[in-house]
């Protein structure tokens, strides 16, 4: 009876994994979405930024202060995309491939002792038990 327990824990383990590793998948996808969503807003900011830039052109302005100007703007609208990722509170796409990293290596290091618990003999687990 010993003998079955670690084969019993690895695969709850191994369940408990897959489950984890499903609902990353899903998380991945939801992210994914707010990040275009997010792109396909800042595209639109960057259509109108463009569009003030004309007109401050066409004032004359010394294209010096324009393209601080500009600068300026594109360095708020990336703070402003940042902030909204963070306020999200979903994971960003470096983070969910490093906890897809992670999953793989512990996958791989629960087989290996699944295989070495079967691999053992029932008498050491008669023995460590009596």
């Amino acid at each position: 009876m010993a003998i079955n327990q670690p084969a019993r824990l690895g695969e709850k383990v191994k369940v408990g994994f897959e489950h984890v590793q499903e609902r990353l998948v899903a998380l991945e996808g939801e992210a994914q979405k707010v990040v275009d969503n997010l792109m396909r807003r800042g595209r639109a900011s960057s259509k109108e930024m463009a569009s003030i830039i004309g007109k401050i052109k066409a004032k004359e302005l010394l294209p010096i202060d324009v393209k601080a100007r500009a600068m300026k703007l594109g360095r708020r609208l990336d703070e402003v995309r940042s902030h909204a990722i963070a306020l999200t509170g979903v994971a960003t796409k470096d983070q969910v491939d490093e906890i897809a990293r992670d999953l793989e290596s512990l996958k791989k290091k629960l087989e290996r002792f699944i295989k070495g618990s079967a691999k053992r003999p029932a008498t050491s687990h008669a023995r460590a038990e009596g």
